[in-house]
């Protein structure tokens, strides 16, 4: 179920980001997919880092702290 939910996310924001510009789809379509490679770089390299310095334990406590943090900015962005 976390994989169909991922892919399902993965793919919907690919089409909201090919709708912005059509002109620009290959663009568009290599800057979402760099920027979307940086943040799994980013996030591995945070967990390798938590796992090394404190197992399992700090592994949840930073997944834990990127929930409430997305959960704050949800919070506090404007409505679209």
């Amino acid at each position: 179920m976390l994989d169909i939910g991922v892919v399902g996310d993965h793919n919907l924001g690919r089409r909201v980001i090919n709708l912005l510009q059509p002109e620009a789809l290959g663009r568009l379509n290599g800057l979402f997919v760099g920027l979307f490679f940086l943040g799994g770089a980013a996030g591995a390299a945070t967990v390798g880092i938590a796992w090394a310095w404190g197992g399992w334990i700090a592994v949840c406590l930073i997944g834990a702290a990127c929930g409430i943090a997305a959960l704050l900015v949800d919070w506090t962005g404007e409505a679209m």
